[in-house]
């Protein structure tokens, strides 16, 4: 910093600035800080508040995450058995349907049945 001397403080606090993240950089230049001391320190206290914000933010996403999963499992499990596909005749299905046959298990078919 010897030869450094002759350059005003402003240079060095314009310097750091154009280093920072943009989201730091909005916070520290809203204060007008003069000396270069104070930009950094408020640099540094930004930096710490913006990574508690990012870490919140990502426990938040991973609670909502296995919110959002375990609820779909629970309504997999409550849906049932998909039957397997049963591949009948075309006679077999009309049989089927005169006699209002279920499909898969041959049972009456009325309103609400399941299959067993």
């Amino acid at each position: 910093m010897a030869k450094t001397r002759r350059l005003l403080e402003d240079f060095f606090v314009q310097c750091f600035l154009s280093g920072l993240k943009d989201a730091i950089k909005n916070q520290v230049v809203m204060f007008q800080l003069k000396t270069l001391v104070q930009v950094v320190g408020l640099a540094l206290l930004q930096e710490s508040i913006l990574g508690a914000k990012i870490k919140e933010a990502k426990a938040l996403i991973r609670k909502m995450f296995s919110y959002v999963t375990s609820t779909t499992k629970s309504k997999q499990s409550s849906i049932g058995k998909i039957p397997p596909i049963k591949r009948i005749s075309t006679a077999k299905m009309q049989l089927g349907r005169d006699k209002k046959l279920c499909y898969y298990c041959d049972e009456k078919h009325e309103q609400g049945h399941k299959y067993k």
